[in-house]
């Protein structure tokens, strides 16, 4: 966000400013809770899949970890209308749906990878300074001039079957844009840091 509108940044990060639109205003979920949403789901789904079926995932386990999958998601989607942030009934039916696709394209895809890694850690956090853990703070990468604090948090990370070589995984909801250089004029940073 700093890289693409400071102001934005400083709005939205430093003031904590929200827009919070009524329930008579909100016509459909927006993207950013859409893409929470998500990402919930794809970290409560490889929490089950990892208790009830082996991973990585496999095309001869596709439809058991469809049905994880499917179940996982239906108890999001009613905490997420619980909440009333789904919009109209009609369109939150149309953009379940087509959740619902997305999630099986990503098993889909999940699944025809030959590579054997295996997710391991989920949504983890660095450089959020904790009362109970006093030790984590923002990490810290510098040449000799610069100081760059960093903060975030990595959807997944998965370990390969030799256990030498890791993977993180960074889930994208949204659109992508079409830079040329591939990291979005430098707003797409994220996984290159990472």
């Amino acid at each position: 966000t700093y890289a693409s509108c400071p102001f934005r940044y400083y709005l939205s990060e430093i003031l904590n400013l929200k827009k919070v639109p009524s329930p008579e205003e909100i016509r459909r979920i927006e993207p950013l809770d859409r893409g929470t949403l998500l990402h919930k789901i794809l970290h409560d789904f490889y929490r089950q899949a990892a208790a009830e079926i082996h991973l990585p995932l496999k095309p001869d386990r596709l439809a058991a970890a469809w049905k994880i999958m499917e179940r996982v998601a239906r108890r999001a989607f009613s905490e997420e209308e619980a909440k009333g942030g789904t919009g109209l009934a009609l369109l939150w039916d149309l953009d379940r749906r087509s959740l619902l696709e997305d999630l099986r394209t990503f098993l889909k895809k999940e699944a025809g990878f030959d590579e054997n890694f295996v997710p391991e850690n989920f949504e983890i956090q660095f450089g959020f300074e904790r009362r109970q853990d006093p030790t984590l703070r923002p990490a810290l990468l510098m040449d000799d001039k610069t100081v760059v604090f960093l903060r975030g948090r990595i959807d997944r990370v998965d370990r390969s079957a030799g256990g030498d070589r890791l993977r993180v995984i960074d889930y994208k909801s949204g659109k992508i844009r079409g830079e040329e250089d591939g990291f979005g004029g430098g707003t797409s940073l994220q996984l290159p840091l990472y």
